[in-house]
């Protein structure tokens, strides 16, 4: 098949380069093809946007790419509505109603296979504007479909982000939809929580609750096997306002480190950064003391023992200040562990600077 497919691909571009006549060749050789030559029928449909060089080319294809829309074969219907995705974007306003009527309708098609051509090609070839309302219930039938308990995979993401990109408002993606989209992401585990991260990190930042999905994901053993960077980043990035609708879920991932490791140090920072972030400094500088006296006492992680000293100082300073309550005994601890730290760094001067094996 994907030999066949690389093919067909190659005789579409050539066709295109003959102008009518080699598009009209190739959907000759299109219609010729017996029904039950389902396979090589729907790589041709697949490719058939790649004829299309303007008004004149999308006028020859369209009848034969609209009545394989409608096919009776599951497989030539995916194939079709796949084809979308190549579609030459100055193109796009030139489609007629009825393609984008037909090409809706196949997200109620009864099986999965359309579904994911469909919902896949409006990932990466949009509908106009004014053609989205077609498309908007029926995505949202989708993520109530596949939202079902014996349903959840990887697709429910792809149907949640291209629904949100195509039909909500800003005003609808930071309120009531946006906490259900983020709220339907919390049910995830495994691999689909680690894409709903990986693939929504970005452009999902305004969605209300979507940093407890970050949460839970950096905590899942299947996100923690591969890399928990795309969370932690989601985390720093998180509004103050959804910082503090998380201190429980912050607290409870801070703990889930304990007893805490080397290589998890960075990790307990950010929970502690988003915390201090969100205002709970009291929170944040008793998990600074906890992590503190993780690091030993040896001669080796000094200066990394005194940083973190440094950081728990500056909370309670900044704690102090929040609440109007002295602070010039902090700040002469601060100074006084600045100068050790200074005194520390020189006398590493000396030597060469191996980095402390806490932290390697």
């Amino acid at each position: 098949d994907g030999l066949q497919g690389a093919l067909i691909e190659w005789a579409a571009i050539g066709a295109k380069s003959r102008g009518s006549e080699g598009i009209d060749d190739f959907l000759q050789l299109y219609r010729s093809l017996p029904e039950e030559q389902t396979q090589m029928r729907g790589n041709m449909i697949a490719h058939v946007s790649k004829l299309l060089t303007g008004i004149d080319s999308l006028t020859l294809v369209l009848s034969d790419w609209y009545r394989a829309l409608m096919d009776e074969s599951t497989l030539i219907r995916a194939r079709a509505v796949q084809a979308w995705e190549y579609v030459p974007y100055d193109l796009v306003k030139n489609f007629p109603d009825l393609f984008f009527e037909a090409y809706s309708v196949l997200l109620l098609d009864q099986y999965v296979m359309v579904h994911q051509y469909a919902v896949r090609a409006l990932s990466r070839r949009s509908f106009p504007e004014d053609k989205r309302g077609l498309v908007r219930t029926r995505l949202w039938n989708l993520i109530c479909y596949y939202t079902q308990q014996d349903k959840k995979d990887n697709f429910i993401v792809e149907c949640i982000d291209v629904f949100a990109s195509l039909c909500l408002s800003d005003e609808d993606r930071k309120g009531k939809i946006g906490l259900l989209l983020s709220n339907i992401l919390l049910i995830l585990e495994g691999s689909a929580l680690y894409d709903a991260i990986n693939r929504l990190r970005f452009h999902f930042d305004d969605i209300p609750g979507f940093v407890k999905v970050a949460l839970k994901a950096i905590q899942d053993k299947y996100t923690r096997s591969i890399s928990i960077d795309d969370c932690i980043s989601v985390i720093l990035r998180a509004p103050h306002d959804e910082l503090r609708n998380c201190k429980d879920d912050l607290q409870k991932a801070f703990n889930a480190l304990k007893p805490f490791k080397p290589q998890q140090f960075i990790e307990a920072l950010v929970y502690v950064a988003a915390l201090s972030k969100c205002g709970d400094n009291v929170t944040a500088n008793v998990c600074l003391k906890e992590l503190l006296e993780e690091i030993p006492n040896d001669e080796r992680n000094t200066q990394w023992k005194l940083k973190a000293a440094l950081v728990t100082e500056a909370t309670s300073i900044e704690h102090a200040i929040s609440v109007c309550e002295p602070y010039n005994g902090l700040i002469e601890k601060w100074n006084g562990l600045t100068a050790e730290l200074e005194k520390e760094y020189e006398e590493r001067a000396k030597f060469r600077d191996f980095p402390p094996s806490f932290f390697s």
